[in-house]
This record gives C-alpha cells, sequence and structure tokens, in this order.
C-alpha cells in the first residue's frame, strides 16, 4: 500500500469517526466540497445515453443505475461525451468514460444515502482507490489503440451523490 493512499484513507477514517461523535451530539456538519450542485430533472435527456431500462437486479443495483444515469447527464450538459459506461475488468469496474479534449475521463460514481460514517466521498478505500487506477490504464490503453492519432490525457474524477446533492472531484485519483 502506497503511503499517500494510507495517509488518506487514515483521514478519512478520522473524518468518519468526527462525523459519527457530532451526529449523537445532534450536530451536523457536511464536509467542504470541490463542486456541490443541487440536482436538477434530467428526465427528457435520459433515452440519449440510457436508451433501455433495466428491469432487472437488485433494488441497490437499480440505485446505482439512476445515479450513473444522472452522472452521465450531468457530464454531458458539462460539454463532455459519453463514450461508454459499466466497463469490467478482472481487477475493477469503470462505471463512465467520458472525453472532453484533451482529456479521456473515467468516472467512479459514488451513492450513500446519509453522510454517516464519512458519506460516499470516503467510501473509496486505498484497496478501491488501486483497482480504479489498475482499470482506468487498461481503458487508456484501449483508447489509445482506437484513436492512434489523437493525443490525450488520462483523468480519474468521482461523482458522489449525498442528500440529492452531486458532488464532483476532477482528479480525485491521481497516478
Amino acid at each position: 500500500m502506497h503511503k499517500k493512499s494510507f495517509l488518506s484513507f487514515k483521514l478519512a477514517k478520522k473524518a468518519q469517526q468526527k462525523q459519527i461523535k457530532q451526529n449523537h451530539k445532534g450536530k451536523s456538519t457536511t464536509p467542504t466540497p470541490n463542486t456541490i450542485h443541487k440536482l436538477p430533472n434530467f428526465a427528457h435527456a435520459t433515452k440519449h445515453i440510457y436508451p433501455h431500462n433495466p428491469v432487472k437486479g437488485s433494488p441497490t443495483q437499480q440505485i446505482g443505475y439512476y445515479y450513473e444515469k444522472q452522472a452521465a447527464l450531468f457530464l454531458q450538459n458539462q460539454g463532455y461525451l459519453i463514450l461508454d459506461r459499466q466497463l469490467h475488468y478482472p481487477y475493477g469496474e469503470i462505471d463512465l468514460v467520458a472525453w472532453k479534449k484533451p482529456y479521456l475521463v473515467c468516472v467512479e460514481v459514488r451513492y450513500r444515502a446519509s453522510q454517516r460514517y464519512g458519506g460516499a466521498l470516503y467510501s473509496i478505500s486505498p484497496s478501491k482507490q488501486q483497482r480504479l487506477k489498475r482499470a482506468a490504464l487498461h481503458t487508456y490503453q484501449a483508447y489509445q489503440q482506437k484513436w492512434p492519432k489523437r493525443d490525450f490525457f488520462l483523468r480519474l474524477d468521482v461523482i458522489a451523490f449525498e442528500a440529492q446533492q452531486l458532488q464532483w472531484v476532477a482528479n480525485a485519483i491521481s497516478y
């Protein structure tokens, strides 16, 4: 485990413990986000990215599918082109792959109903970060083969949903 990852995990754990203590005292604080957005209703545009609505899967999977769709629509409204979704590899999964020159952006979408235990951003452990990095590098190599004459950079973003708010952290996981 990298020293930097271990330190960020320890900081997240401390933040979770602090949040738990504050919740028990009746106080609630929100961590300072990089970008917070209220969720608009994107129902009119969902058919372009997600032409089908899977009825299969557990309720948890359906919730995950819904928030991935919301994240994709948010990125589209920010000028990104959604290239792919739910790329599975033996060592991890990439929820969304987006493009906005000069970046190929791999996006991890996280949802938590409450901020108890640190919330969605703090739920990404160091081992999950390593799996995301490996999957993102694999995706980057695949797109380098698809677009051999195009220069681009890889970026790994996180979009977290908590209490009906979207928090977008660009370049959240570095290499």
